[in-house]
């Protein structure tokens, strides 16, 4: 069984969690302790503007990553990562949205990086990696979902949801 990490209490770590899980995910020895201050150098992920750049999260992914195949999707229906995932070696990395709202905040979009690796034999959830605050693996209902990958742009217009549909590469 793999070990996968969560972000801690920092609310900006989490695209570089996302890129320790996928190479847990496929089998790399990777650790938290090891791989974390490189990960986070690497994809520019600064508590100052909140996280991960989308351009260098995919970067990073793509360099630190050799053992996957990665195909990028932005606005990626629900039913085609259900269809990814129902395929063998294969798991997501999502970007996630929701809108929040209150006093001290107005009316802002969130964000946030998490990895699913496969969904339940109903097919009504999926299993998410650091998709719920303080977990390290959740069950999400597809209705959750549904929601969080509803299209959305933030105050830097960046638009969600992005995908990357993962899959192991053979060895040869």
């Amino acid at each position: 069984m793999i070990r996968y990490v969560r972000e801690r209490n920092d609310n900006c770590s989490c695209g570089p969690i996302a890129i320790i899980n996928a190479m847990k995910w496929s089998g790399e020895a990777s650790t938290l302790r090891s791989h974390f201050r490189r990960v986070c150098q690497a994809s520019r992920c600064k508590p100052s503007i909140r996280g991960a750049p989308r351009g260098h999260f995919d970067r990073t992914m793509h360099q630190l990553c050799p053992n996957i195949n990665i195909k990028k999707r932005v606005f990626p229906t629900i039913q085609s990562i259900y269809e990814h995932l129902q395929k063998s070696d294969s798991a997501v990395v999502v970007t996630i949205s929701w809108i929040e709202t209150g006093d001290h905040v107005g009316r802002m979009v969130k964000s946030h990086y998490a990895l699913l690796v496969r969904t339940t034999a109903s097919g009504k959830s999926f299993v998410g990696i650091n998709y719920c605050r303080g977990k390290t693996q959740s069950l999400i209902r597809r209705t959750t979902l549904i929601y969080h990958c509803r299209r959305r742009r933030n105050f830097l217009g960046d638009w969600y949801p992005v995908a990357w549909f993962l899959t192991k590469k053979q060895k040869q």
